[in-house]
């Protein structure tokens, strides 16, 4: 975390004795503010700082409040509220109030602060007041949607021969991920790696095997936003009559071998969410792979075998051939 004083600013003109503005009465002023308005790709744990001035050297600091997102986190009466700490000081005729927040500000989150000031100017105090609002970095941890698979980019078009299926997908698309108070980078991108992910989260992937090779990037990374299973489920259910029409369709066409009927039925009858967005899943990337037969599956040698040549296989793998070897 950085540590409190000026070094947020870096130098400050404000050194020095200052001297009492010829005529006025003069406002109050927001003469600093940290971080910097529309700032992006800020530090999760940054200090907050604002620096308030007048003229006519008849600041009240009493007066000053600061709220984040709405709410008063800083009063010159009360102090900071529960969740936060900093501190105040006073350098020639400067009021400074830096603070931060217990436990960072969060990934990926725009933070909007408002700062309110006034003075002692009889009979009516002058004021000042200002609002901006800066974004947090992503987490480094997370995927950041910028590679995406060629089998994702197309989860993200609308469906061209198995249109059935098309309020599944885009509804997919749409839940996939929890709602943000900014908006998503790459939030497509995002949805789709949800998709990728719970279509090889269960052993419906076989499915795909005439198409599709696991990435195992794509696989092992972690989208943060990522929505509640019970949640996509619950958005994809009323398409029930539309995922059944979607697998004859296929039968009908001669893609869906017969063999995987009965247990892509017994997944939609399932009474776990997880399974029941599997098929989801399962059924949008084959009906895309089978839309396009000839698109590459990225699956890259060293993307689905180990160092030392083994086939990549799930966890969901290795128990099946323990259970059926």
């Amino acid at each position: 975390m950085p540590s409190w004083g000026d070094g947020l600013w870096g130098g400050t003109p404000w050194g020095g004795a200052l001297a009492v503005a010829p005529g006025g009465p003069y406002p109050p002023m927001i003469v600093a503010r940290a971080p910097l308005p529309r700032s992006i790709n800020v530090p999760e744990d940054t200090l907050v700082g604002v620096k308030f001035y007048d003229a006519d050297l008849d600041l009240d600091p009493s007066s000053v409040i600061i709220k984040i997102d709405g709410v008063t986190v800083y009063t010159g009466v009360g102090g900071f509220a529960a969740g936060y700490v900093g501190i105040t000081y006073d350098t020639a005729g400067v009021h400074t109030v830096q603070f931060t927040k217990l436990g960072g500000w969060g990934y990926n989150t725009t933070v909007t602060v408002y700062a309110f000031v006034a003075d002692a100017t009889v009979p009516v105090p002058l004021t000042a007041q200002d609002t901006w609002d800066w974004t947090t970095r992503d987490n480094p941890l997370c995927y950041t949607g910028l590679t995406p698979l060629p089998i994702e980019l197309k989860l993200q078009q609308p469906m061209q021969q198995f249109l059935e299926l098309e309020p599944l997908r885009a509804t997919f698309i749409d839940v996939a991920l929890k709602l943000q108070p900014a908006a998503t980078k790459q939030r497509n991108n995002k949805a789709a790696r949800v998709i990728y992910q719970y279509g090889f989260s269960t052993e419906l992937n076989t499915l795909l095997n005439p198409y599709r090779l696991r990435d195992r990037d794509a696989l092992n990374s972690t989208v943060c936003e990522r929505e509640n299973v019970m949640i996509i489920d619950a958005a994809l259910s009323k398409f029930k009559d539309r995922t059944q029409a979607g697998i004859q369709s296929l039968l009908t066409l001669g893609a869906l071998p017969r063999e995987y009927i009965a247990g892509l039925v017994d997944y939609q009858d399932s009474t776990l969410p997880s399974y029941r967005v599997s098929l989801a899943a399962n059924l949008l990337m084959f009906a895309r792979s089978v839309e396009d037969p000839t698109s590459p599956t990225l699956a890259t040698p060293d993307s689905i075998f180990t160092e030392d040549g083994v086939p990549l296989l799930t966890e969901q793998d290795d128990m099946l051939l323990r259970e059926n070897p």
